[in-house]
């Protein structure tokens, strides 16, 4: 309902903003009409026509408060984003909803190579792309012009995306949030972070990792060699064979540690390769457990198996799913409590095949069981049971299972030991082949 006091109210608050000026002569235009009405025209006329007029300059003047109120709000919260972001190392770029830009910081101008000029109170379309001092803006503005895009979030808001940018290439982190007003969208704020230094570090430090563990693989293999040949010769002497295995052990965990890293290097790299066997899951599995029975016993530790009576025929390589089977197998055996049991059991559902380790050991604590895959990430209890271990293990684990399209994941209770899971996508025939020799495979990608 209007009232007087109302009007009065929307007034005051166009006293200072360019509606002002409208509205008076609005307003003195109004009331010359009026007067001329009443000296000119039928006292009924003059009336109806003083009604419309008032009504409609009412209306005006709350129309234009309501959008001067906009304006001051919209310039208010411009002010404070500028405070706020003014000494951001993360650059901010905030636009309406039909790309209009409205701010943009020092930041920002920094890692786009613009001035405030070239793009304030501009729309920006994907056709400014063509314009190469606006070319990287606009795929900042538009990420679906850009070569690669990876989400980083999840649906919903803020969206975060990794896009990596043409002429020039940058690789930048985008954040994207909503302005809102109640329920109405009246602009978006986009924070940029240029993670492109980060990608060069990461390329730089992958090359030097894969280099330095190339150039010590060499020598160490033929340490590796030489202790197993002292080893062999030294049985007699038991002082002396016993240094002989310390040092082929030690020399063992060194090469470990070493085709660990340039596992890591290739899987970041993307350069890692794998084979097209055609895998029977049970006698893989089998296969580990007999090389794993001796391990076990060094460790006082008992294996039990179930192995399903079901054809479990895959496709993929074998050697990297021995490498990664064997990986969860020393985990159960080693971070095993004495005296304890691993037992693995394989089973087939529908077009699965799952592989279950569990152990009786010292498990793990649930705010760590969110980290285990991650690479170089290694437990409070697993440091205190093996301390030189390379935290790499896992990681690789989970790469060969899922590049394999399969899954693993892991359940555990401190004290009551830890379960894995493998579930591995079966040939569309799970039956075995016809010839009794197994193909040995090309290298490809898997």
């Amino acid at each position: 309902m209007i009232t007087i006091q109302s009007l009065f109210a929307s007034i005051q608050e166009l006293r200072h903003t360019p509606y002002a000026l409208p509205l008076v002569v609005l307003f003195t235009t109004t009331i010359l009409l009026i007067i001329a009405a009443f000296l000119f025209a039928p006292l009924y006329f003059a009336l109806i026509f003083t009604v419309v007029f008032v009504g409609m300059g009412v209306g005006a003047i709350q129309a234009y408060a309501r959008l001067a109120k906009i304006e001051i709000e919209t310039r208010l919260g411009a002010q404070q984003l500028k405070a706020v972001t003014q000494d951001m190392y993360e650059g901010v770029v905030v636009y309406t909803p039909q790309f209009k830009i409205i701010n943009i910081n020092p930041a920002a101008e920094k890692i786009l190579n613009i001035t405030k000029k070239d793009v304030l109170g501009k729309t920006i379309t994907p056709q400014s792309a063509q314009q190469e001092k606006l070319s990287l803006f606009t795929q900042v503005i538009y990420p679906s012009l850009t070569p690669t895009i990876n989400n980083i979030s999840e649906s919903g808001w803020p969206q975060v995306i990794e896009i990596g940018t043409q002429a020039p290439e940058r690789r930048l982190r985008l954040t994207l949030n909503q302005l809102l007003d109640g329920k109405r969208v009246t602009g978006f704020v986009k924070i940029i972070q240029d993670k492109t230094y980060e990608q060069q570090l990461e390329e730089s430090k992958t090359e030097f990792i894969t280099n330095s563990a190339h150039q010590l693989r060499t020598p160490l293999t033929g340490i590796n060699w030489a202790f197993e040949s002292l080893r062999s010769a030294l049985k007699e002497n038991k002082e002396l064979s016993d240094t002989a295995e310390q040092g082929y052990m030690l020399a063992q965990r060194g090469l470990r540690i070493i085709n660990e890293m340039l596992d890591v290097a290739q899987i970041e790299g993307g350069t890692i390769t794998y084979s097209a066997d055609r895998i029977d899951i049970n006698e893989l599995v089998s296969e580990v457990l007999q090389e794993a029975r001796p391990v076990a016993q060094s460790y006082n530790i008992t294996i039990h198996s179930s192995l399903s009576t079901e054809h479990m025929y895959m496709n993929g390589d074998k050697e990297r799913l021995r490498a990664a089977l064997i990986t969860l197998i020393d985990n159960a055996i080693k971070y095993n409590n004495e005296d304890g049991s691993v037992t693995i059991t394989t089973s087939k559902q529908e077009s699965l095949g799952n592989i279950i380790i569990q152990d009786t050991g010292v498990g793990i604590p649930k705010t760590e069981q969110k980290h285990l895959f991650e690479k170089f990430y290694r437990g409070k209890h697993a440091k205190q049971i093996d301390p030189n271990g390379s935290g790499l293990g896992l990681f690789i684990v989970k790469n060969i299972i899922e590049r394999h399209k399969g899954k693993v994941w892991a359940e555990s209770t401190l004290g009551r030991g830890s379960t894995f899971y493998l579930s591995l996508p079966l040939a569309a025939s799970s039956n075995p082949p016809l010839k009794s020799s197994r193909p040995t495979g090309t290298r490809q990608e898997v």
